[in-house]
Formats: structure tokens, C-alpha cells, sequence
């Protein structure tokens, strides 16, 4: 079972500083909790500090961690047209968010950013925002050099829901203790021109690392994703994603693999608190298919009910899907507002 408590106050105009503690029980003698503060301090309309202040600690089996600090923080200056700040980050190897999310751990991050928005008022074109990012990663004990980042980019906004975002990355990503110098260039758009149709594309171009720890080297790759969204009435939803990444050993060089995935999710809402969800994703690749169907109970935020069913088959030697594994799960939980 799980717990959350949080709590937050507010302490000045467009301030707060609230302490939140969780606790995940497992049973025998396995547990995970966390807490800590966080904020935000607004200073005079222009200048703004949020910060996050945590510290966890874990046992598996009776072997209990000591505590392990996670710590954030960002101070920025804005304006109408500018943005100027900068951030630090530094996750303990034994930091765990068991209720949350943190992809990575045993790590050091610092980095700035710098953006200004241009409006131009025109019928078609409402904003642009120009925008630059650089950073660097360090290993959190042995201040080894992970991962460099340099990335300018160019955000096109034509009404409020219809977008275009070009990025350019050039950096140094660090794996299996060779340094790999890397350069990107990724576009995306977000499209509602037609209001039942929501549409996303993403394309990806440049450098790649073959992430295999025996054999590691630089090639390249290209991702191309589309995301189709169908409303026909205010109930149902019915959506179909399809991603593809293809490798070569170097640019202009030998295939290497070719990744493809469809997936597609229906979402009927029954009524305001009781919803049904259905995705089912096949791996073109891995030859591996997954179902996954889930009822919600939303009563109010935080007071909620999931019941679920997940479905892994694969393809063998005649080509026919034979079942995995599979899952059911229950999930409740309710908010005690004081």
C-alpha cells in the first residue's frame, strides 16, 4: 500500500512553499519513502526561484539505504519578450521516487537558458519564440563528465493550437566510457485546423550511439512519428500513433536495424467520473504485441479508482501470437483536504 501526504501554503503573491512525504509499503521488511520541501519565490513580478528539497530512503528485505538527498533549483528573470535563467541539479545514487518519476540517477547537472519572443500579429502567425539552452552533466561522486548540451531552437505558433518547433542539438553524450560528440536535428508540429482531428508529427535526423556495451560506436538514425486524434462525438476517442526509427552504421552506411511501432487507443467516457480506455501496440521489431484495458472512477482530484488488465503476446516460429504474460492491478486512493 501507499500514502501521500502533502501540504502547502501560500506565502506572498504568486509565492508558496509546501512539504510533501510519501511511504511505499511492500511487505517483508521492503519499504520506500520520501520527503521534502518545495517552492516557488516570486520577487517583484520579474524575478522567480522554485526549488525542490528531498531527501529519500529505502530497505529491500531488512538492507536499509541511508538517506539519499534530491535537489533542484532554478532562478530565472522574465519579461514580455525575455527569458535569462539558470538551474542545478544533483540526484544522490540512492535516491528513490517510488510514487514519482526520476529516469536517472548519480548525477550533477548545471546549465542556463536564454529566450525572446517576438509577436508579430499576424493572421497566421501570433508568436515566435527563439530560444538557447546549454549544460553540462557530471557523475555524482567521481565528477566524471556524462553528457554536454548546446541546443538553439525556434518555436513557430500560429494560433494557439497549431504549432512548429525546429531544434538544433550538438553535445557529448559519455557511454561505456567513450566519449561520442553528437549533433541533431529534430522538427515537430501540433495541428487542430480541423477540430475532431488533432494531428502531431515529429522528425528526428543526425548521430546515434549503438547502445551495446561490448561493442559501442557513433552511427545515425532517423525517427519519424505521426499521431492522428478522432473525435467523433464528445465521448469516444479514437487515436492511432506510429513511430519509426531507422539505424546505420554511419551516415550513407549499412543498415543496421529498423524500428516500428503502431499503436492504437480508443476512450470512451461513460459519464463525468466513469471512463474506459483500450491500447493495444504492436512492435514491429520485437515481433510483440500488448493490450491494455482500463476503467477509471474520477469522483475529484486525487479521489480515484483504477481497475486494469495488461495482455504481452509474441510471435513464434509459424508466425502465430501466443500469450506472455499477463497483469490485472487495482489501484484507490482518497484526499484527506484539511
Amino acid at each position: 500500500f501507499s500514502n501521500v501526504f502533502r501540504t502547502k501554503a501560500d506565502v506572498g503573491t504568486g509565492s508558496y512553499v509546501g512539504f510533501t512525504l510519501t511511504d511505499k509499503e511492500l511487505g517483508g521488511g521492503t519499504w520506500s519513502r520520501l520527503g521534502g520541501l518545495d517552492g516557488q519565490l516570486r520577487f517583484k513580478d520579474r524575478v522567480f526561484f522554485n526549488f525542490q528539497a528531498l531527501a529519500s530512503s529505502s530497505s529491500l528485505e531488512g538492507d536499509r539505504t541511508d538517506f539519499a538527498p534530491g535537489l533542484y533549483g532554478e532562478l530565472y528573470y522574465t519579461t514580455k519578450h525575455w527569458t535569462l535563467g539558470g538551474f542545478y541539479k544533483a540526484i544522490h545514487p540512492d535516491f528513490q521516487a517510488s510514487l514519482g518519476f526520476v529516469n536517472r540517477t548519480d548525477y550533477r547537472s548545471a546549465g542556463g537558458f536564454a529566450s525572446y519572443v517576438i509577436y508579430p500579429d499576424k493572421k497566421y502567425l501570433n508568436q515566435v519564440r527563439v530560444r538557447l539552452q546549454a549544460g553540462q552533466r557530471f557523475g555524482y561522486a567521481d565528477s566524471v563528465k556524462q553528457d554536454t548540451w548546446f541546443r538553439p531552437s525556434v518555436q513557430f505558433r500560429m494560433t494557439e493550437f497549431n504549432q512548429v518547433f525546429v531544434s538544433y542539438e550538438a553535445g557529448m553524450e559519455r557511454f561505456a566510457g567513450v566519449d561520442f560528440k553528437k549533433q541533431n536535428l529534430s522538427l515537430e508540429a501540433q495541428f487542430l485546423y480541423i477540430s475532431w482531428m488533432p494531428m502531431f508529427l515529429f522528425f528526428e535526423t543526425g548521430d546515434s550511439i549503438n547502445y551495446d556495451p561490448d561493442d559501442p560506436y557513433l552511427g545515425y538514425s532517423n525517427t519519424y512519428g505521426i499521431s492522428l486524434t478522432f473525435k467523433p462525438n464528445k465521448r469516444l476517442q479514437l487515436g492511432t500513433d506510429f513511430s519509426k526509427q531507422t539505424f546505420w552504421d554511419r551516415d550513407g552506411g549499412a543498415g543496421n536495424w529498423d524500428y516500428n511501432v503502431v499503436r492504437e487507443k480508443v476512450t470512451y467516457q461513460v459519464s463525468k467520473t466513469l471512463s474506459f480506455r483500450a491500447i493495444v501496440d504492436y512492435n514491429f521489431f520485437y515481433k510483440q504485441a500488448f493490450g491494455s484495458l482500463l476503467a477509471s472512477w474520477v469522483l475529484r482530484p486525487g479521489t480515484v479508482f483504477f481497475l486494469g488488465f495488461d495482455n504481452n503476446y509474441l510471435r513464434d516460429e509459424f508466425g502465430k501470437l501466443i500469450r506472455d504474460n499477463y497483469n490485472v492491478f487495482v489501484k484507490f486512493s482518497y484526499w484527506w483536504r484539511l
